[in-house]
């Protein structure tokens, strides 16, 4: 069955590559890669170590920075998707894909926000329209997800006043993060969804409201 989705999606990206009309994002401030995409390969021959710091300056004007060192390896863009997008270091896509991976490790934003600049930062890489439409819809339903939550831990707190001791419970909150399963795939429900995109155009809310 993945095979036969397979060669659909990339029979659909061919032609609809050469015939969509691209989307025209709305922009606020300049967007734009800062630095140098500059790393090396590890020895386990995926895996890259960047050399240099690199950043993306998103249309809204927020700040993603990857700091020098970091190692990546696409880990962040579904498994499943790679045959039909290529690898998650190739093509044209590669700088959202650094982006996108560490802010996946480190899950200091909420996971809405770090999958949203993966579609962005495709968009100023020139990855055309629809094909980053399926590959947002690839990382928001089937890609990593996270929230953070806040529990309290009781305390009691005594203090001596005039000889005599007095105890209150004091609750502490405490924040936790928490990884969240990604939604069991179904082929079938995929190549429904794929085709919509390819046959609609739906802009990135209409995506988001595709996922479970």
């Amino acid at each position: 069955m993945r095979s036969t989705i397979t060669g659909l999606f990339a029979i659909c990206l061919s032609v609809s590559n050469a015939t969509a009309q691209p989307d025209v994002p709305e922009r606020g401030p300049p967007v734009q890669f800062q630095g140098r995409l500059v790393g090396e390969f590890l020895d386990d021959g995926r895996k890259i170590r960047l050399l240099e710091t690199y950043t993306y300056l998103d249309p809204v004007g927020q700040v993603w920075t990857v700091p020098a060192d970091t190692v990546v390896d696409g880990a962040s863009i579904p498994q499943i998707f790679w045959s039909v997008i290529g690898g998650p270091l190739e093509g044209k896509y590669r700088n959202a894909s650094v982006i996108h991976d560490f802010y996946c490790d480190q899950k200091t934003r909420p996971w809405q926000s770090v999958h949203r600049v993966f579609f962005d930062a495709m968009q100023e890489s020139g990855v055309e329209a629809l094909k980053a439409k399926i590959m947002y819809y690839a990382v928001y339903t089937f890609g990593p997800r996270w929230e953070t939550i806040t529990t309290n831990t009781v305390a009691l707190q005594c203090s001596g006043l005039s000889g005599s001791e007095t105890c209150e419970t004091v609750l502490t909150p405490k924040q936790v993060l928490v990884e969240l399963p990604p939604p069991e795939y179904d082929a079938e429900q995929v190549k429904k969804d794929v085709e919509f995109i390819l046959s609609r155009n739906p802009d990135l809310k209409q995506i988001e409201d595709l996922a479970p």
